[in-house]
């Protein structure tokens, strides 16, 4: 009885050490698991922290600009009702700019902006930026309360705003930058330790391979070991007792044949299910994991819409509005149809007291980065036109050129993002229309007849080839009363049905044609009609903008 119940101890205590172990192990794996949990959730709220001030900062830039524009605009007006609405204009962006301002230095809930957000170093910035930003404010604030009468103290404000205006704009972009900066520190830091706690995961299963599992096996063996010796001292006895017994010695043999072959089966049995289990553990595993991760991605696609989602607003913001066009425009209509949230294309307008200028542009690519060529677009054409006062159409492309490789350092970098470009410009005294061109033409409607004036076979922007040593050239067209002019982009011409079959030059050329002597709002339904009908269910290849206007 003494020696089995040391036999009894020896086995017992084995097991609850194992047992003390592979809890230990597995509570150490748990807790490296909910710390990765933890890290990767503090990451994700993190980037979208990070996501909304790097937006709200690179909005700034455009704000700023918008508000020059505005006080721009407001110096050109001569009539108290044009000056009030333009007034308006300028008191919404500027408030907007500043509340950003402010939710970007202490943070603000609403914009989901977190107080004390900013390092050392991006606080700097600010204070370095403080004397042009409060200049800024103080000039914007007194426009605010100027009337039409007062021109000379809005151009005072104006020319305030404008001085200062460049160092604002060079520090806000150093604060995006640094933004940016800092954002991509943290990520890299939260992967490094994602990355050290998963080195330390495998050191405790190799671990718990070596000191559980290995020990457990060999435990197994021996059991089965001893068995086995049992089994064979057990058939050495049952064939004595069977030399003894003749009789009964063929039954037993009988007997002793089935019990083995239903110890195998039940052994192959207790195998298959052992599996099965095995196999379905695995599966539970797996689905969950899955699970988790079909989680993360459609918490990140909804964080990425409602960013493309921000964007749109802001090229809304950017594009020029129907009242702004219906106050420089005799007549016109617009068929602007974005492929994806964000377009690549834009359209753009500005009048002066000689000129009408108008422009539909096809950034490369669609989506966001279509959209931020549009914006850079929108934004080069303010400065080029409104702040240097440059009027040719020719002048204006070559500098626009000049503008996106510089800024986008695409003659370092080889890019070739740019822009395909319709520009034209309409002289009032003179009813006639100066048409500049960059890979795409115009159609001109009078006298019953359509026709077609293209522009250089070169692109604005994008690494400078051999083929951008030609400069862009003007193409002057007289206009008759009521004379309709076409300006578009490749994607309604581009766009193909279910079968890929392309809509084709020829086809929408006759098209304009046949509809050109109808008003432009039933010629702006009959394109969209035409279009509808040729697509069908097929998806929409590329942004797609087409103008008609009578100046």
């Amino acid at each position: 009885m003494r020696a089995k119940r040391n036999m009894s101890k020896k086995h017992k205590n084995p097991a609850r050490r194992l047992t003390r172990i592979y809890g230990v192990a597995l509570t150490f794996i748990a807790l490296l698991t909910i710390t990765g949990q933890w890290l990767a959730r503090r990451t994700l709220n993190a980037q979208s922290a990070d996501a909304i001030v790097i937006n709200i900062s690179g909005r700034q830039r455009m704000l700023s600009q918008n508000i020059t524009k505005n006080a721009l605009l407001l110096g050109q007006c001569r009539y108290d009702m044009a000056f009030q609405e333009r007034q308006k204009e300028f008191r919404k962006v500027f408030n907007l700019w500043q509340k950003s301002h402010h939710a970007l230095q202490y943070g603000n809930s609403e914009m989901r902006i977190p107080a004390n957000y900013n390092s050392p170093k991006i606080k700097a910035l600010f204070e370095e930026m403080s004397p042009f930003y409060n200049a800024i404010q103080l000039s914007a604030k007194r426009i605010e309360k100027l009337y039409c009468d007062d021109s000379i103290e809005v151009q005072k404000g104006i020319n305030t705003i404008l001085s200062h205006e460049q160092e604002f704009l060079r520090l806000m972009n150093d604060i995006t930058f640094q933004y940016e900066a800092e954002s991509h520190n943290k990520v890299e830091y939260s992967k490094n330790i994602e990355l050290i706690l998963a080195l330390i995961t495998l050191v405790v299963l190799v671990f718990e391979g070596f000191f559980v599992f290995r020990p457990a096996v060999q435990k197994v063996f021996t059991f089965f070991k001893t068995i086995f010796k049992q089994q064979t001292q057990l058939e050495r006895y049952i064939q004595e007792l069977h030399i003894n017994e003749e009789k009964l010695r063929q039954q037993s043999e009988e007997l002793q044949q089935k019990q083995v072959e239903i110890k195998e089966k039940n052994q192959h049995l207790t195998k298959v299910n052992t599996e099965m289990e095995r196999h379905h553990q695995e599966i539970s595993n797996a689905f969950l994991q899955v699970q988790k991760k079909q989680k993360i991605i459609e918490t990140k696609n909804q964080q990425i819409t409602k960013s493309i989602q921000q964007a749109l607003r802001i090229q809304k913001a950017i594009l020029p509005q129907i009242q702004e066009l219906r106050q420089i425009l005799q007549d016109f209509f617009i068929l602007f149809r974005p492929k994806d949230i964000v377009s690549g294309d834009f359209y753009w307008a500005f009048e002066n007291q000689k000129y009408v200028f108008v422009v539909i542009a096809d950034c490369t690519g669609h989506g966001v980065p279509g959209g931020f060529m549009s914006m850079l677009g929108t934004t080069f054409l303010d400065e080029i036109v409104l702040g240097k006062n440059i009027d040719t159409p020719n002048l204006i492309l070559e500098k626009l050129d000049i503008e996106i490789r510089q800024s986008l350092r695409q003659d370092e970098t080889n890019g070739l993002s740019g822009m395909d470009i319709s520009f034209v410009r309409f002289e009032k005294e003179k009813q006639e229309l100066t048409f500049s061109g960059s890979k795409l033409p115009i159609y001109v409607y009078q006298n019953e007849t359509l026709e077609v004036y293209k522009g250089n076979k070169r692109m604005v922007g994008g690494y400078k080839r051999k083929r951008h040593n030609k400069p862009f050239s003007n193409l002057k067209v007289s206009l008759n009363e009521g004379a309709l002019v076409y300006m578009f982009t490749d994607g309604f011409i581009d766009q193909s049905n279910p079968k890929l079959e392309r809509f084709g030059t020829p086809r929408f050329f006759e098209l304009i044609r046949q509809n050109s002597t109808l008003p432009l709002a039933q010629i702006h339904k009959n394109l969209y009609k035409g279009l509808e009908e040729h697509q069908r269910e097929a998806s929409q290849r590329d942004d797609i903008t087409v103008a008609g206007i009578i100046f």
